[in-house]
């Protein structure tokens, strides 16, 4: 089994490439399943490579939500802290809102798609 192995390897090798150098996940399908002859194997691959790069795209997307729920909840303390002190709220309470907000949506962007 290892000639599977090493047919399954290299073909993920090339779509990565493939996908790298900007092609669509279709043309990548049809570029496999001429490369192979093997329909099964080239679905098989075109799927792997495509769930490793909503994978990617997901990690990323958490990270920035992350980020963002940061903003926004050093923005509610800085708003709390400045309220009772009588000192201005603006930056605290429309800037890092803003930029927190706009962080949220841009995350579940890059998750949803």
């Amino acid at each position: 089994m290892p000639n599977g192995k090493q047919k399954w390897d290299e073909l993920h090798t090339f779509a990565n490439d493939c996908y790298a150098k900007g092609m669509t996940f279709d043309e990548i399908q049809d570029l496999l399943i001429q490369k192979c002859n093997d329909e099964p194997l080239a679905y098989a691959v075109a799927k792997k490579v495509k769930a490793e790069h909503y994978a990617e795209r997901s990690k990323e997307g958490r990270m920035i939500i992350a980020v963002s729920l940061i903003l926004i909840f050093a923005g509610f303390i800085i708003t709390f802290s400045n309220f009772y002190s009588n000192q201005s709220v603006t930056l605290a309470l429309y800037g890092l809102t803003t930029c927190g907000i706009i962080g949220v949506f841009w995350g579940l962007y890059k998750i949803i798609g």
